[in-house]
């Protein structure tokens, strides 16, 4: 009990409308989490259909880089689907390649951080493209350095693409949490 009291001292401490924010963030984490793992992932939704539309995606993008070639997409078992250049495998895209994780990192901080539904509408919507947008590029991008370069894809798919998709991400949260509607966060804040 004695190092309950200092830490809930310090909590205190921090203004209300970033303690708000921050319980915000656990709630929505928790139930994030408990939704997830007992209800979505047992059924594969939506793991299995975001995989789908992203290897689709990606062979898109990867026709764009290889015009004149058969690209195929066959989905292995249920938890991944790969993608194929004239019949040489280039990439499996399994399910936690589908930018799950990303869509939901980026709407939980829209759903915790006051502001009008406009706004957030409008950055969920347009976060949700973008998102979806640098996913397929980093899948076939991966698929292209694996025929290409493949002593690359390691880091490209370990650190490359993902500081890239991170900082876009931050970059929308960025411009998102710009006060131009204080008056707006204000009444959320203390209502």
């Amino acid at each position: 009990m004695s190092f309950i009291q200092p830490l809930k001292a310090k909590f205190y401490t921090i203004p209300q409308p970033i303690r708000a924010f921050l319980l915000r963030v656990v709630v929505v984490f928790i139930l994030w989490k408990l939704v997830y793992h007992t209800v979505l992932l047992p059924t594969q939704i939506p793991d299995a259909w975001l995989t789908h539309i992203s290897a689709k995606g990606a062979s898109v993008i990867t026709s764009w880089l290889y015009p004149s070639t058969t690209i195929t997409v066959v989905q292995v078992a249920d938890i991944a689907e790969r993608l194929y250049v004239n019949g040489k495998r280039t990439i499996g895209i399994a399910h936690n390649c589908n930018a799950l994780e990303l869509y939901v990192l980026y709407i939980g901080y829209i759903i915790c951080r006051p502001a009008p539904i406009k706004k957030r509408l409008i950055y969920t919507f347009l976060g949700i493209a973008i998102i979806y947008l640098l996913n397929i590029i980093r899948i076939a991008g991966l698929g292209w350095l694996y025929l290409e370069h493949p002593r690359m894809v390691d880091f490209a798919h370990k650190y490359a693409f993902k500081a890239v998709v991170y900082f876009v991400i931050y970059l929308l949260w960025n411009e998102y949490s710009k006060q131009k509607d204080t008056a707006i966060l204000e009444q959320t804040i203390t209502a």
